[in-house]
């Protein structure tokens, strides 16, 4: 199934008033047939990739279709194809704590307006900003932060995870993720997680905190030069 993207959206990437454009993107839910939402500048390129692709839209071939096409797309507009954002990304979603798996309470700590302790090196900025997390100390230091996005595609509340390189495989990221899911859905929120599918550590992690998959989708996106440097 093709809709298109609103008229107003497509304008404002098109013509440069906005940095990103996302011309076109796969979703697919299990049992479902898969869900194209393109631009009508790019109606032709969706049409053939539904015609094409519409039995695997996730596969190597498709996505070496969209890479094909997109970047040769965004080059012609002015844009240049992010290969970094343009993966397939894993849904995850959980509203029921009792899916929680037991984990070690003692270990996360729930802060409610950013970390308490200084951050791991490695640590990016961006999660340690403030606002509403659960953090694991150790050493003195924090060491994994579970957080709230800033912004989510549904009305569920987007986290994120974040473990220093040293202490990964120590069960930390989990227990900050558990611990931050534990609390939202306490409030009545239903929670939800995204990644890379070649990311198997952080698709392992969302399953073993009681996430549950729930769709895939692959989006072209392209950038305005000046966003690149």
């Amino acid at each position: 199934m093709i809709e298109f993207e609103s008229e107003e959206i497509e304008d404002a990437a098109m013509n440069g008033d906005i940095p990103i454009a996302a011309a076109f993107e796969v979703h697919l839910e299990a049992g479902k047939a898969p869900e194209i939402l393109t631009y009508r500048c790019t109606e032709d390129i969706a049409r053939e990739f539904e015609k094409r692709f519409s039995d695997d839209p996730l596969g190597n071939a498709a996505s070496n279709f969209i890479t094909a096409r997109f970047m040769d797309f965004y080059k012609k507009s002015g844009m240049m194809f992010d290969r970094k954002s343009s993966r397939v990304i894993c849904e995850y979603f959980i509203c029921d704590a009792e899916r929680i798996p037991e984990y070690d309470r003692t270990a996360a700590k729930i802060c409610e307006s950013g970390i308490e302790y200084p951050a791991a090196d490695d640590l990016s900025d961006s999660s340690t900003d403030g606002g509403l997390c659960c953090a694991v100390v150790k050493d003195g230091k924090t060491v994994a932060i579970a957080g709230v996005n800033d912004f989510s595609d549904d009305s569920s509340t987007e986290v994120y995870v974040e473990c220093a390189k040293a202490y990964r495989r120590r069960g930390y990221a989990r227990c900050a993720l558990s611990a931050l899911c534990e609390l939202l859905i306490s409030e009545g929120k239903s929670v939800s997680y995204k990644t890379c599918a070649e990311n198997i550590p952080s698709c392992r992690l969302a399953e073993n905190a009681g996430f549950s998959e729930i769709g895939r989708r692959l989006t072209a996106i392209g950038v305005r030069p000046d966003e690149c440097e």
